[in-house]
């Protein structure tokens, strides 16, 4: 996989590399199948050759379309556009080429390993007879779980396969309700701890540099005060390490300069906040409420989030007449300011500098003159026309004749300012024109020739639901903006990139659906087969959701990344079972009696495969580094799925097999009444 990344477009980096880890547990699925086939034809007797040949050829069925179909679970994350593609690719693309080679290894190099394997051999190192003793007992516990506790559950569940049905459609209702209802909390992109901590401040344009400066120091000393207080025993820095601040911008060279504009960051030591059992945004929230209110800032925003993937929330307003979005932009405001888990609430109507209006009386306009004439004297009076350039060696120097500076500092000048009519008459400007303060926005932006305005804010995770709380602002806005005219709007932020992702991933899934079953048609040439194998799909979500409540992690876009993954796993172990039964019933045994035996007799294979995906999984579950807290949700679904997944496939598969062959019963009792509709009335009389 490593030496097809160049070609593919892809590095080695964090999400790569948890990647590889994110498939251990999944990459030995179809070595343990075909490992234990063989092993199992050894223990009845074949040489090590003819066990590795046959063994491996009996599954070569099953674990080529079960690693096709997990391969083609994780092609809708290729499929992503925007931030979440960065991640869809370079998960997708490592698993899926991963799991192409497991496949070769599996069919070529571990039957020729296997061939050799003495089972009869007792090793005389004391270490190793050790480890055969605990192997011992392992598997008589496991044979009494299986002989004691499986089957004769297995037996009441096929007996009552309706009930047995009825009561995972039951459960799978119930979880889904605890997501629908914000039992489990669904943020689309997870909240992530940066390593620093970040606010800013923003004055209207304008605003002189002392004041600006006077509240960059107010966010320092908050900062500093901090510092202090987790300061360690020694003197040396504890949580926080270094505070940096700027003045005149806000990052990304944006409006680098202005005066209007600061920012404040600290940074974090990772080392000794993972042991004080606080997170970034806990600091975050303290330095927001010491700080307190800054007096005139039109934005005081702070973030700690390791990824900005847009803002939770955001509304967008498209309109012609300013006057009416800024009314509609306070009142989603004001409703935005109730709920108590959201904050640094801002928009992007913000005013700009002081300006004068020149408006022209009716007088102007009997002496033919226009507002553009009078603001054009106006602006060369105070400006300044261009008379003529002078050559000075290199220079180009331009002569500028405008009033003097002592008429040009107040207002009175300008109301006696002469204007020149077209008739080449003088008129002082406070006979034909008034004037009038005002402030101009300090930025236009326009979409499809409309004007555009952006209300935004954050949002705490563990106190809104997002997207409950997305739903409703939605609703308020759509209701909001029948009282004003000309007026529409869209949710931008993470809901646009939340829509584009969910139908990405719903053709993905559709198609991921699609091809499950044609591969499944085409492995069991059947139509119906396919059917009780991906009936599994939709129980496993009760893991995968279950896990997310008991980790106590909402979902996220990672969590339906590991779901889409656990479509594809949880088909392998339910290929395998029905293949075993369909193998039996070739050789003519009883239907009942081979489903009855099917799972004690794959029971090993699909225990192993979900043990081994759910401990490989374990690093990543586990694991506190930064770079790692993406994958942790998806690793949550794939994990706990796949292990309530054992249970549908060792109970659930067996009864829909039944189920089906009751379908084909009923099915041909009906084609027979239809037909010979006689000889059923005489076959009910008698």
């Amino acid at each position: 996989a490593l030496a097809l990344f160049p070609s593919m477009g892809l590095s080695l980096n964090v999400i790569s590399m948890f990647s590889f880890i994110l498939v251990l547990g999944v990459v030995v699925d179809d070595a343990i199948v075909t490992g234990e086939n063989i092993y199992s034809h050894r223990v009845r007797g074949s040489d090590g050759l003819t066990a590795a040949i046959e063994g491996t050829r009996e599954v070569a069925l099953p674990v080529f379309f079960g690693i096709a179909t997990t391969m083609l679970a994780f092609v809708p994350m290729l499929m992503l556009d925007g931030a979440s593609s960065t991640f869809g690719n370079n998960i997708g693309i490592a698993v899926i080429v991963t799991l192409a080679f497991s496949l070769i290894e599996s069919k070529l190099i571990l039957p020729a390993h296997l061939s050799r394997l003495n089972t009869d051999r007792r090793s005389t190192n004391r270490a190793m007879q050790q480890l055969e003793k605990a192997q011992n007992i392992v598997s008589v516990y496991l044979e009494y779980f299986l002989t004691r506790v499986y089957q004769p559950l297995l037996q009441r569940c096929l007996k009552r396969r309706y009930v047995t049905l009825l009561i995972f459609i039951c459960t799978l209702t119930v979880v889904i309700s605890l997501s629908a209802f914000g039992w489990v909390r669904f943020a689309f992109f997870p909240v992530i701890d940066s390593e620093k901590a970040t606010a800013v401040v923003r004055f209207p344009a304008g605003t002189p540099l002392v004041i600006t400066h006077n509240a960059i120091n107010k966010l320092e000393s908050a900062a500093d005060a901090m510092r202090q207080k987790y300061r360690q025993d020694d003197g040396s820095d504890g949580l926080i390490n270094n505070i940096i601040s700027t003045l005149g911008a806000i990052g990304g060279g944006e409006e680098r300069g202005a005066t209007n504009l600061g920012r404040v960051q600290f940074e974090v030591n990772q080392s000794i906040i993972k042991d004080s059992g606080l997170t970034v945004h806990d600091l975050t929230k303290e330095w927001r409420e010491r700080v307190g209110v800054i007096v005139g800032a039109e934005q005081l925003s702070y973030q700690a989030n390791l990824f900005d993937a847009g803002s939770p929330i955001s509304v967008q307003l498209y309109g012609k007449d300013r006057q009416q979005m800024q009314l509609a932009i306070n009142k989603i405001s004001d409703f935005l300011n109730q709920y108590d888990g959201v904050f640094d609430i801002e928009n992007s109507l913000q005013d700009g500098k002081r300006e004068l209006k020149i408006q022209l009386k009716p007088q102007a306009e009997m002496l033919g003159l226009n507002l553009q004439d009078v603001t054009r004297q106006v602006r060369n009076a105070f400006f300044g026309v261009e008379a003529q350039r002078i050559q000075r060696g290199q220079d180009d120097i331009r002569v500028m004749v405008l009033y003097p500076a002592n008429e040009r500092e107040n207002l009175a000048h300008l109301e006696n300012l002469l204007i020149i009519t077209p008739s080449g008459d003088e008129t002082r400007f406070a006979d034909i024109a008034t004037i009038e303060w005002s402030r101009s926005p300090s930025s236009i932006l326009r979409s499809n020739q409309l004007r555009t305005a952006e209300v935004k804010a954050d949002l705490d995770p563990d106190k809104v639901n997002q997207g409950l709380l997305i739903e409703e602002i939605d609703a308020f806005t759509t209701d909001l903006l029948t009282r004003y005219q000309g007026i529409d709007h869209t949710m931008e932020g993470q809901a646009s990139e939340q829509k584009e992702a969910n139908h990405a991933l719903t053709l993905g899934l559709i198609g991921l659906l699609m091809g499950i079953y044609a591969l499944l048609a085409i492995a069991f040439k059947s139509y119906w087969q396919p059917l009780i194998i991906m009936s599994v799909i939709p129980f496993a979500l009760i893991g995968a959701i279950v896990g997310h409540l008991i980790t106590g992690i909402g979902l996220s876009i990672f969590s339906i990344f590991g779901i889409l993954a656990l479509v594809g796993v949880v088909v392998n172990d339910s290929l395998v079972l029905v293949d075993w039964i369909n193998r039996r019933l070739a050789e003519g045994r009883p239907l009942h009696e081979v489903v009855a035996q099917a799972g004690q007799a794959r029971f090993r294979a699909v225990l192993l495969t979900s043990l081994t995906t759910f401990v490989g999984l374990l690093p990543i579950l586990f694991q506190t580094s930064t770079g790692a807290q993406f994958l942790i949700p998806m690793a949550t679904s794939l994990g706990f799925g796949i292990l309530f997944a054992t249970a549908i496939t060792l109970i659930l598969v067996p009864c829909n097999y039944l189920m089906l062959e009751d379908l084909h019963k009923m099915k041909q009792r009906i084609a027979g009444h239809i037909i010979n509709p006689e000889a059923d009335d005489h076959s009910t009389s008698s």
